[in-house]
């Protein structure tokens, strides 16, 4: 019976090789912990004052967040009257038709693992009459 002697120069790449895919299969699996981490907002800036009804809220997206828990809520989270929105998804967009008033959003990402800190901002929907900015939805009833 031969015996075969394995010398560290044979063993040494192949060894290097599975550490490497293990090093890279590991973040295919292993979610980046949001905890601490903020979504950058692009608008509506804080303290806007705007006399559109619908709003464009926009923000960059966070680096590990599969997801994005929006809420809004007139006209503060300190002082809750109404719960506007509260939704989950998936995209750095979202709109939505707001009547005049004072509102309070806060917007955080999330993944399964963990939930990034919210951010809050004020904005203001202005009462005047101007229509001149606004998009009128039609609804047919038949």
């Amino acid at each position: 019976m031969k015996k075969q002697i394995l010398s560290l120069s044979s063993i040494l790449p192949a060894t290097i090789l599975l550490f490497t895919m293990f090093l890279v299969s590991c973040e295919d699996f292993i979610e980046k912990d949001l905890s601490g981490k903020t979504v950058t907002v692009y608008a509506p800036a804080n303290n806007t004052i705007s006399s559109s009804f619908t709003q464009y809220f926009w923000w960059e997206d966070l680096k590990g967040a599969e997801q994005y828990q929006l809420q809004i809520v007139k006209p503060s989270f300190n002082a809750i009257q109404a719960l506007i929105v509260d939704t989950t998804i998936s995209s750095n967009q979202f709109s939505y038709v707001l009547q005049p008033g004072t509102y309070q959003w806060r917007i955080r990402g999330k993944n399964n693992s963990s939930v990034g800190d919210f951010n809050t901002y004020n904005l203001t929907i202005d009462s005047t009459f101007n229509l001149s900015l606004q998009i009128l939805l039609l609804n047919t009833c038949l």
